[in-house]
């Protein structure tokens, strides 16, 4: 938590983030384990996830129904789940 805290600005943010990680963590990596039936690919994924949501923090409304609604709108959970199941993908060059 505290890696992906230092990486926003402002106080208002951290905590709108914290709310959205504190809430969704833990479905977020039984959904991955489900789909990619490996715990470590797994949770790359979640951090690549949350790594979407901080680039994304901007979009999200912080409100209830309408934050799952902006989060999956931020289409970063199958993107990243895909370039797991990719064994020829180089995650590091961009």
């Amino acid at each position: 938590m505290f890696v992906y805290l230092a990486m926003i600005d402002t106080p208002d943010d951290q905590q709108k983030f914290e709310r959205i990680y504190n809430q969704y963590r833990f479905l977020m990596l039984y959904v991955a384990e489900k789909i990619l039936q490996h715990r470590e690919d797994a949770e790359d994924a979640v951090h690549q996830a949350f790594i979407s949501i901080i680039r994304n923090l901007e979009k999200v409304i912080d409100t209830g129904v309408k934050l799952r609604q902006e989060l999956d709108s931020i289409e970063f959970s199958t993107q990243h789940i895909e370039d797991l199941e990719n064994p020829n993908k180089d995650f590091y060059v961009k």
